[in-house]
């Protein structure tokens, strides 16, 4: 599903020209921070709400399995890259910090914590076996996030006028 491509046979079998993706509009979708060529953190979605359930950073980058290139955002997260998170996060390899998130108003904050932490506040563990549940969000590109509310938006054009 390179952006090179020009078309692509999306989930449903429709046909989608270059630069249009086949995104879920409801459930929990697990969204994975890129940097570059590193992860830097998650942010757990309800996308009919479209709000985050936590968002987390992680205290240790992790590098990157493949290779990405042209706009990647809100795609399924590639194969490689969700073994290689699932590795890391299930070694505690990588330390968690939950900065956001409606779970901060129900659970206590974990500032070096643990996919096992993250996943008690949540109340439920994250799907490693669905492909589907996870997403890519790279931090250069342009487009509109998953699940992203209008109004941070909004926010964000304010603070620049001023």
């Amino acid at each position: 599903m390179d952006d090179d491509d020009t078309t692509y046979a999306s989930t449903a079998g429709v046909r989608l020209s270059k630069g249009n993706y086949d995104l879920p509009v409801g459930g929990l979708c697990w969204v994975w921070q890129r940097s570059g060529n590193n992860y830097t953190g998650v942010s757990v979605r309800d996308l009919a709400a479209r709000s985050d359930l936590a968002t987390v950073v992680f205290k240790r980058v992790v590098a990157a399995a493949s290779k990405t290139k042209g706009r990647r955002t809100n795609t399924t997260l590639p194969e490689e890259d969700r073994l290689l998170l699932k590795n890391e996060c299930i070694d505690g390899m990588i330390g968690m910090e939950i900065v956001g998130g409606t779970v901060l108003e129900h659970a206590c904050a974990i500032s070096n914590g643990s996919m096992n932490d993250l996943e008690s506040a949540l109340t439920f563990k994250c799907p490693w076996s669905s492909a589907s549940s996870h997403r890519i969000e790279i931090s250069s590109s342009s487009g509109s996030q998953l699940g992203s509310r209008p109004s941070q938006l909004v926010c964000k054009l304010c603070s620049l006028q001023r």
